[in-house]
C-alpha cells in the first residue's frame, strides 16, 4: 500500500491530468518537482563510479551506485541522512582486492544504506569444495566476506520517469553478472522504483542461473542505518517474519555487552541458499517506508 506524504502540495499536484505537455509560466518541466539524473563521481576513491540520483519532491532523495551492483548508497529525508557512512566512503570496484586480508578486504569498500551480499556466498570468509567448477584442477574455492556481488559493476539497461495513469514512476533497471570460466554464471536483474510525491522505495530483484550447470546460490540484503537518523530512543518497526541482530544471537549479545554500542544497527533479512538449475529463478521484493 502506498503512503502519500501530507502537506506536500507541489509534488502531489504533479499528475497526468495537470502536468502540461509544454512548459508553463509556473514550471518548465518535471525536474522542478523531482526526477532521476545520471551522474559521474569524479574525486578520490569514488572516481569513475556512475550514479543515479533520485528526487521524489517529498524530501526523500537517494543515490544508486551503478558500478557497485546498483546498491542504494546515500539516502536522505528532509535533509537528514539515513544510511550509514563509514570512513572508507564510496570506493570504486576496480580498487577492490577480493582475496587480500584473509577475505576481510570487503570492509574497505563497505558503506551505504544497502549493500547486496552474494551471489554464491554470504557471511564470513570460507574455503569450500569447488563443486560448481567444471574443471578438475580446481578442488576448493576461497570465498571472501559476503561474496563478490557488491563490487561488480552493473549494465544499466534503462532509467527515467514514466507516467502510468495518475502516478509518475521514477525508475532504473540493470543487470549484474557474476561469472567465471568453468565456474558460476549468475545474473542479478534489479529494478528500483519510487513514485513522485511519495516516500516509498520499491526494490525488486531476480537472480537467474544463466549458465548450464547447477550452481550454489546465496543472497541477502545488508541494510545499514546510521547517524544522525539512528540515535538514542530510535525504534525499528518492521513487518518481518524472521530477522536477526545483536539481541537475538547469544554469542553476539555477549560480545556486544563488553563494548560500547556501535553507531550502526544492523538487520540481516532472511538469507537463502541452495542449488539453482538452468531455469528456476529467485525473486525478492523489499519495500522501504518512511
Amino acid at each position: 500500500m502506498r503512503r502519500p506524504v501530507p502537506n506536500v502540495p507541489n509534488a502531489q499536484s504533479v499528475r497526468r491530468r495537470s502536468y502540461p505537455a509544454q512548459p508553463s509560466p509556473r514550471y518548465g518541466g518535471l525536474g522542478a518537482f523531482g526526477g532521476v539524473r545520471l551522474l559521474d563521481l569524479s574525486d578520490g576513491l569514488e572516481r569513475g563510479i556512475r550514479a543515479l540520483k533520485f528526487r521524489t519532491g517529498t524530501g526523500l532523495r537517494f543515490a544508486v551506485l551503478i558500478d557497485r551492483a546498483m546498491d542504494i548508497c546515500e539516502v536522505e529525508f528532509k535533509g537528514q541522512s539515513i544510511g550509514w557512512h563509514w570512513p572508507s566512503r564510496v570506493r570504486h570496484s576496480a580498487l577492490h582486492e577480493y582475496d587480500s586480508e584473509g577475505g576481510f578486504s570487503w570492509g574497505r569498500s563497505f558503506t551505504g544504506f544497502l549493500v547486496t551480499c552474494g551471489l554464491d556466498h554470504t557471511l564470513g570468509p570460507e574455503v569450500v569444495p569447488a563443486e560448481n567448477y567444471n574443471y578438475p584442477g580446481i578442488k576448493t574455492n576461497a570465498h571472501g566476506l559476503h561474496g563478490r556481488i557488491s563490487n561488480i559493476p552493473a549494465r544499466l539497461t534503462g532509467y527515467g520517469e514514466r507516467w502510468e495513469g495518475d502516478p509518475c514512476i521514477l525508475w532504473a533497471e540493470g543487470q549484474v553478472r557474476q561469472a567465471a570460466t568453468f565456474g558460476e554464471n549468475l545474473t542479478l536483474f534489479r529494478r528500483i522504483e519510487v513514485d513522485l510525491g511519495t516516500i516509498e522505495i520499491r526494490l525488486t530483484d531476480r537472480v537467474m542461473n544463466t549458465g548450464f550447470l547447477p550452481t550454489l546460490h546465496m543472497f541477502f540484503y545488508h541494510v545499514n542505518i546510521g547517524a544522525p537518523w539512528l540515535a538514542a530512543g530510535t525504534r525499528h518497526l518492521a513487518r518481518s517474519s524472521t530477522w536477526s541482530g545483536p539481541r537475538t544471537r547469544p554469542a553476539i549479545r555477549r560480545r556486544m555487552s563488553a563494548i560500547k554500542p556501535c553507531p550502526c544497527q544492523w538487520m540481516a533479512l532472511q538469507s537463502r541458499s541452495g542449488r539453482m538449475k538452468r531455469r528456476p529463478m529467485r525473486r525478492a521484493k523489499c519495500r522501504l517506508l518512511w
